[in-house]
């Protein structure tokens, strides 16, 4: 009978939160060699993982979901000529671009002017509106346009900055080709 009453004493003593206090000064190390106190660290770790993972596979399921609507809709985002397929060319980058700048409202490619200064100053803008998908058949966004949250601006703007572009991006547009 006492065995029995230890382990459930031992059981409940593991399920029970552990009062708070000061804890440890930071950066010292943990010195308890109780088995009871690992094993509830071990517990808490152990849960910790199984909670982030949780948001990890929820995060994955949002994107899935996401990339679902973008075919069935067919949704595309800035730099691509169908939903999952990038431009590979410089005239199709140049499409692309047109038909986001189209969408708000944005002047043509000029001449004179190299491929890849007009889509990163569409590139930009799109970042600046929120990064809505496009409806390439009738150049229109889908959901309401809204500025991004600030945090999310900062990465936008790195994304832009690292945005990848197909060879001869770099010619000016001849008058008569734009």
């Amino acid at each position: 009978m006492s065995d029995e009453l230890n382990d459930d004493l031992r059981e409940a003593a593991l399920l029970e939160p552990m009062p708070r206090g000061p804890g440890r000064p930071a950066g010292a190390k943990n010195k308890s060699t109780s088995r009871t106190e690992i094993r509830r660290r071990v517990q808490l770790h152990r849960q910790r993982k199984r909670e982030a993972a949780e948001v990890e596979e929820e995060k994955n399921a949002e994107y899935e979901n996401l990339l679902k609507r973008q075919r069935e809709q067919n949704l595309i985002f800035f730099g691509e000529v169908a939903p999952g397929q990038n431009a590979q060319t410089a005239q199709e980058e140049l499409e692309v671009a047109s038909d986001f700048a189209a969408a708000m409202s944005m002047k043509p490619i000029q001449t004179g002017q190299t491929i890849r200064a007009y889509v990163n100053s569409v590139l930009r803008r799109w970042c600046e509106i929120g990064t809505p998908l496009l409806y390439r058949e009738t150049k229109s966004f889908a959901g309401p346009i809204k500025p991004p949250d600030p945090k999310q601006f900062d990465d936008m703007v790195k994304i832009a900055n690292a945005y990848q572009f197909p060879n001869n991006c770099d010619q000016p547009v001849k008058q008569g080709a734009v």
